[in-house]
């Protein structure tokens, strides 16, 4: 199972890229975070992990995120691999978002959050009968 839960902060303007063959975007950054436990002088090791976003958590993270953002991530890791402009091969693991949480207690006081569906998006409910609920 792969499976990611992580709480840090945005290290880098999240950027968006259109992929119009797929007609999606895609938003990538970097998230700074901290190790759990502190090194024999007291500080914590900070690290750096990219990430990437697809389509509406892609769209929500570019209008509402901005560097030095907390965020809660969920997602799956990947292994990027590339090729490096002087021909040799590299990796990297990346975060794959699926979820996003928004924690900036500054953010959340400066402005009203914000709605993730559209004013374009349908949405539709099902009426229930009050019998059928199992409470």
């Amino acid at each position: 199972m792969n499976s990611v839960n992580i709480i840090g902060r945005i290290a880098s303007e999240p950027l968006k890229f259109p992929i119009d063959k797929f007609n999606k975007n895609v938003v990538r950054f970097a998230l700074a975070f901290d190790n759990r436990t502190r090194k024999t002088d007291g500080v914590k090791d900070t690290y750096f992990i990219e990430c990437e976003s697809w389509d509406k958590v892609a769209d929500r993270i570019y209008e509402v995120c901005k560097k030095g953002d907390k965020v809660g991530l969920s997602g799956h890791l990947e292994q990027a691999k590339y090729t490096r402009k002087d021909g040799s091969k590299a990796s990297m693991i990346k975060l794959v978002v699926s979820g996003v949480e928004f924690l900036s207690e500054k953010r959340k006081q400066e402005e009203e959050p914000k709605l993730v569906f559209s004013e374009d998006d349908e949405l539709t409910y099902e009426e229930i009968e009050d019998d059928t609920l199992p409470f």
